[in-house]
């Protein structure tokens, strides 16, 4: 499907506010969705250059449906276009393809099994968040899901296990899950090393188990915890000779070498290039150039990485709060120039989030989050690149309000105050980009849904 045509599937469905969900059959029927926006980021490029000014190049339509084979067996999936500046494109593809069979229910237990492109139900919100009406508000919190990573791990090619438990108690909801996914390479290596490198990242292995427990003496409140492991490998990486190669004929080691050999009497040190003590000098000097420029030098890189998320919700009156917690173990084993060195991290995010919903069609929306990408260096400094001083954390504040013209129509305001630069979506040629400390980013929608 071409640009043209995904823009104009998005102004026919968005003109036709009467249509409702359409049952094919009586066992079979399909839902839509689309939205457009405009977004103003003046201080930095929110997913691209043309936000500094204002764009409408933000813009998203699904069509999902479902088909009940039996009473246990059931057929659904989906087909989505995102076009995101220049972190998506706008191409269709299935977001998920399943089949369903509920195995067994009754008063005391359900289990079922999934087959298939499934969801990875990663916290509240990692398997709605393609739905705009399913968001608080525009967006998801950043904390916690990654824009860039969306198309890696909201679903999986695999196996879903689920499951419910009802007792006096309270119901205890489940799902694992194993299979794998396709990687954006670039913004992989931009969360890793900053910049892109010669090699790619492509499939991701994944498996995830969830539970969520809601207390039968507190139906309102919801509480949880989402495990998900990740792992990959970089593909098709410079051999150590190419690396060792590069290193010698930098500027730095060339400028070394030059200074080693130069007459003492010329400026230089007056080494003999054939002795002990030239080749340590020239040694040090690529050794230095190989640990500043890490990057440039990479010929092999294995991560690891578990996400653990503890969620809960809580439902009061007019208000719905929701807060978060995550933390990412990762054990990341780099090859530059041959030689392995391991780096473990954790990264840390929360967020804390208030909605009121004020009328019967009107809401508030309130949100702080932070996030580290190494939370034993708060500063960024560990993950600073030469371009982007702030790319190791972030801290926001989002508020925002949402407004039901109709059951189909939904308009939403949304102003996000953000200092560091870390859930900035990542594109190609973002890291030759200065960025500010201090961003704000201004995003309205409009939705339909049928």
């Amino acid at each position: 499907m071409t640009k043209f045509q995904a823009s104009i599937f998005t102004v026919l469905l968005f003109a036709s506010a009467s249509v409702q969900a359409l049952q094919l059959t009586d066992t079979t029927e399909v839902h839509g969705f689309a939205s457009q926006s405009y977004v103003l980021s003046p201080d930095n490029p929110y997913a691209g250059e043309q936000s500094n000014k204002g764009s409408f190049n933000f813009r998203e339509f699904g069509l999902n449906g479902s088909w009940e084979i039996n009473d246990q067996l059931r057929a659904t999936g989906q087909v989505l276009s995102r076009k995101l500046d220049k972190t998506d494109d706008g191409n269709l593809r299935v977001d998920f393809l399943l089949l369903d069979y509920l195995a067994h229910s009754d008063a005391d237990a359900t289990f079922g099994v999934r087959l298939g492109r499934v969801k990875s139900p990663l916290g509240l919100y990692n398997a709605t968040r393609d739905i705009p009406s399913a968001r608080p508000g525009v967006s998801v919190p950043n904390a916690i899901y990654f824009e860039s990573f969306r198309d890696s791990i909201i679903s999986v090619d695999g196996l879903n296990l689920y499951g419910s438990l009802f007792s006096k108690a309270g119901v205890l909801n489940w799902e694992a899950y194993t299979g794998n996914s396709q990687l954006e390479s670039n913004v992989m290596e931009h969360y890793i090393y900053g910049t892109t490198v010669q090699g790619k990242f492509e499939d991701i292995d994944l498996s995830g188990l969830k539970l969520d427990f809601s207390p039968a003496n507190m139906p309102n409140f919801n509480t949880g915890i989402s495990f998900l492991k990740a792992k990959f490998s970089l593909q098709d990486p410079q051999s150590a000779l190419q690396a060792q190669q590069a290193i010698n004929s930098s500027d730095s080691v060339t400028a070394a070498a030059t200074l080693a050999a130069t007459p003492v009497e010329n400026g230089g040190l007056g080494l003999d290039p054939n002795s002990a003590e030239f080749m340590q000098y020239v040694g040090l000097a690529a050794q230095q150039e190989a640990q500043a420029n890490y990057p440039s030098y990479i010929t092999g890189t294995d991560l690891e990485a578990l996400f653990v998320v503890l969620s809960m919700q809580y439902a009061y009156q007019d208000w719905l709060i929701s807060a978060e917690y995550l933390n990412i173990y990762s054990d990341l084993n780099l090859s530059i120039a041959g030689q392995s060195r391991a780096v473990d991290t954790t990264t840390e995010g929360y967020y804390l989030q208030g909605e009121w919903f004020f009328k019967q069609n009107m809401s508030a929306l309130i949100r702080y989050e932070e996030l580290y990408l190494n939370k034993n260096s708060r500063d960024g400094a560990s993950s600073a690149t030469v371009n982007n001083a702030y790319r190791g954390y972030g801290k926001g504040l989002t508020v925002g309000l949402g407004w039901a013209v109709t059951p189909n129509w939904h308009l939403n305001a949304q102003a996000s105050f953000n200092r560091g630069t870390v859930w900035l979506p990542v594109y190609d040629g973002i890291d030759q980009m200065p960025l500010e400390k201090d961003w704000v980013t201004y995003i309205l929608q409009a939705s339909y849904q049928f």
